[in-house]
């Protein structure tokens, strides 16, 4: 009977071993326990407990006729030694798994280990038999529970780590090796899913880590990835690359990945060639892992180490170089630099300004009024803070270098009113939303902010009721605000404060 030796591994991956002291007691009374156990306590015995140490002696007087002479901790100490020990609970192995399942599973573990598997993790294992442990009834609940099970079962057949089992006791195992192999081995991006199958050892969780937080895995596209080796370039080819990318520098301050693509596939269409199977991000970031001593890749922007740019600092240098542009202008730069359909609002505005929906002009092209158009923003606001959308009448306000619109007054507050400033929770590409906020009162967030807006309001201070007050009158863009319950908490508790 085995009842002895438990290993393990903690973190620090320093080696272990608890070693239980050999039994006292005669195997008579481990054999009589481990009968009533086995009979009586098929979903385990709960150590500690009063009540069931009299079920116990109870149901072992039931059985063999007789008291157990031993004291409670001396009954305890013998239960220990009858199965397996798991979170305060005594289980019998039999009631664990039947034989059946037993053997496949000890079958599973030698199969991968035969064809080359040098570590399983009991989260996969657990996995690969979840459907079996129901099926059956066992008493197997998670991955750390199969642990404890193998543990006992297995003996000294397997070193058994934190969480994974290896064939040899001195072999130490990272999984990034398995999923490099793997990675290079294929020599094509592949897909996250069918990844996960081929190392279906290791947790999925696990392998999706690995492939973010380690460069030389490289994105090729949604859920898709290869090894870096895989992409094809000589060192006298790199040298090339590099040699184009500070030329374009030089004359541009940086380019997209997209440029450099595009360039490389017109310059050495044989380099092109032999990696035609990777997309244009797996190209760049491909490059970014073999050049990234020499230059800096910052998202889809490719500049100089020395004067390193970001996809901020590109949409503030592009408003800075043009005396005006349009949305579209501005929408289509976006997606050519990477960016998609976000346009960085708070980088393009410290150089420009919006004057309509559709047009921005430079910083130094706006005039205002200021005095004369914050007194008249007075007669609006006659409270603490007023929506931007509620300013209707435009056509009081003093004559300013363009036309009043409501995009015009939204750069007026944020960056030229001596008496208002601006709060909202971003700058929006079609309509502007937030509110106008005196600067007597300052509010240290949005969130603040509209607590403030619905505890004043008469809304219902329900979720959906709250949502739509805040859109109805222009603070928010849609009817969602991803803080929207802990405003409503303070909002309630501010309201109930006043009315008290």
């Amino acid at each position: 009977m085995k009842t002895e030796y438990i290993k393990y591994e903690e973190e620090n991956k320093d080696e272990k071993t608890i070693i239980f002291p050999v039994s006292a007691y005669t195997i008579p009374d481990i054999e009589s326990f481990c009968a009533v156990l086995l009979k009586y306590f098929s979903r385990g015995y709960r150590l500690g407990s009063s009540i069931e140490m009299k079920r116990f002696r109870h149901y072992y007087e039931t059985f063999y006729g007789t008291k157990i002479q031993q004291n409670d901790k001396e009954v305890e100490e013998i239960i220990r030694q009858c199965g397996i020990e798991y979170e305060g609970r005594v289980y019998m192995s039999q009631t664990m798994m039947d034989e059946e399942l037993k053997k496949r599973l000890f079958m599973y573990i030698e199969k991968s280990i035969v064809e080359g598997k040098t570590v399983l993790y009991f989260e996969s294992i657990f996995h690969e038999f979840s459907e079996e442990f129901l099926d059956h009834h066992s008493n197997i609940y998670d991955s750390d529970m199969l642990k404890a099970y193998i543990s006992y079962m297995a003996e000294d057949k397997y070193f058994i780590g934190k969480n994974y089992i290896l064939n040899k006791k001195c072999t130490f195992i990272n999984p990034i090796d398995d999923v490099r192999i793997c990675l290079k081995k294929y020599g094509l991006p592949m897909k996250v899913d069918n990844l996960c199958r081929t190392l279906s050892h290791i947790p999925e969780g696990q392998i999706k880590k690995i492939l973010h937080n380690y460069p030389e895995f490289v994105r090729n596209g949604e859920s898709e990835y290869f090894h870096v080796d895989s992409f094809s370039v000589l060192e006298e080819e790199l040298e090339n690359i590099s040699l184009l990318l500070t030329k374009e520098i030089e004359e541009h301050e940086y380019l997209t990945g997209n440029e450099l693509y595009d360039i490389i596939k017109r310059k050495y269409p044989y380099i092109y060639e032999r990696n035609i199977s990777f997309s244009v991000i797996g190209w760049r970031d491909a490059l970014k892992y073999k050049l990234d001593t020499r230059y800096s890749f910052t998202g889809n922007i490719v500049s100089s180490k020395e004067k390193e740019l970001s996809i901020s600092d590109v949409f503030s240098n592009y408003a800075r170089n043009q005396s005006s542009f349009t949305l579209q202008e501005v929408l289509d730069f976006a997606k050519n630099i990477g960016s998609g359909s976000t346009v960085y609002f708070d980088a393009l505005y410290k150089n420009a300004a919006r004057v309509s929906q559709v047009q921005f002009v430079s910083r130094e092209d706006i005039k205002f009024q200021v005095k004369k158009t914050d007194e008249i923003l007075d007669s609006f606001c006659t409270g603490t803070y007023i929506a931007l959308s509620k300013v209707k009448n435009l056509g009081i306000l003093p004559e300013a270098s363009h036309p009043w619109t409501p995009f015009l007054l939204e750069c007026y507050v944020e960056h030229y009113s001596e008496r208002y400033y601006l709060m909202h929770s971003g700058y929006n590409i079609n309509i502007v939303v937030g509110a106008i906020v005196k600067k007597s009162k300052l509010y240290s967030s949005f969130a603040s902010l509209l607590i403030d807006i619905l505890a004043e309001s008469g809304v219902t201070l329900q979720k959906k009721d709250a949502l739509n007050y805040l859109f109805d009158n222009g603070y928010i863009s849609c009817r969602a605000y991803t803080k929207i319950e802990t405003i409503l908490i303070s909002a309630r508790a501010k309201r109930n404060k006043k009315e008290n």
